[in-house]
């Protein structure tokens, strides 16, 4: 299982190094007022409350072979940037993933109490208890100016953090992704694609993911992108990692772009770009460049003859 938590947009992503067996327990509450009718009790259905969760573990210091994939061992890191934000006063957002990739919970969150301290190990045992946080309603964006944090930072609305359409030539679809996945994305294929100029082999690396979470547990893979990213042994992701290529390419930008030409191939549109076939899942690189894959071993190495919309 993975826990990730981010901040600020992804100003930086923690992946915790250690999540306990059986998972993260969220726990949501219904304001739902009982009363007495004529004849018995009687109970009216409310709003769902704030879900809330508590996670004890701990951050190494030192290098363990169980941690997980993209965690750091230096478990101080982790409480210097948690106070750093709490501080800010600024929301998190937190990820649970299960096992196989699946989504067990994705939320902006405050942390309410940090407690921690060094054990007998000389790790970090901590307890993080966390709230959802609910971003405010602006009944008209445009007509008013967007509301600061104490710290001076843009506060997101529910309009923006929902906001999960886009429109093309083919039509609107429903984008099926966050601004998280695009940035894991693009960290990636930063990892991947070093001295690299061709932006089409490095969207390519986008590609080969999403036709994983496409292709799901029933070909070996995880269901979403981030599992898909953090799977074992496959992509070199890495929280830390630049979002500019070695061509000083914008590769948020570029995973942007193949994230949104992948949610309008679900929406049934033809022709959106893409430059990697759906059955290429694998690629091995020699330093110099990536080459693409229809199977694990073997299989055909694609030749980029797909029409590319980045030119080269």
């Amino acid at each position: 299982m993975d826990f990730i938590l981010s901040y600020n947009n992804n100003e930086e992503v923690m992946t915790f190094p250690v999540v306990p067996n059986e998972g993260i327990p969220l726990s949501r509450g219904q304001d739902n007022a009982k009363f007495d009718g004529i004849n018995h009790e009687l109970q009216a259905i409310g709003t769902m409350q704030l879900a809330s969760f508590e996670l004890s573990s701990i951050f190494p210091t030192k290098k363990y072979p169980w941690m997980r994939p993209g965690s750091s061992s230096d478990g101080w890191a982790y409480v210097r940037t948690i106070e750093a934000v709490r501080e800010r006063r600024i929301p998190f957002r937190a990820i649970h993933l299960d096992n196989d990739g699946t989504e067990l919970f994705n939320l902006p969150v405050t942390v309410d109490s940090f407690e921690y301290g060094r054990d007998q190990a000389g790790d970090v045992a901590y307890t993080l208890q966390c709230t959802e946080y609910r971003f405010a309603n602006a009944p008209d964006l445009d007509a008013i100016a967007m509301p600061e944090s104490p710290a001076g930072e843009i506060v997101e609305t529910d309009r923006q953090e929902e906001e999960n359409t886009g429109t093309s030539e083919g039509g609107s679809y429903t984008k099926r992704y966050t601004q998280t996945d695009a940035t894991m994305i693009a960290k990636t294929m930063y990892n991947e694609a070093r001295g690299i100029a061709s932006k089409t082999e490095i969207a390519c690396i986008g590609w080969t993911a999403l036709n994983r979470v496409d292709a799901g547990s029933k070909a070996g893979f995880r269901d979403t992108i981030a599992g898909v990213l953090t799977q074992k042994a496959q992509f070199a992701y890495t929280p830390g990692a630049p979002t500019t290529s070695d061509y000083g390419y914008d590769l948020v930008a570029l995973a942007t772009d193949v994230l949104d030409r992948w949610s309008r191939e679900h929406a049934g549109q033809s022709n959106v770009g893409r430059v990697l076939p759906k059955d290429y899942c694998w690629y091995a690189g020699d330093g110099q460049h990536n080459y693409f894959r229809n199977a694990y071993r073997g299989g055909t190495r694609w030749d980029y003859s797909l029409p590319s919309p980045y030119g080269s």
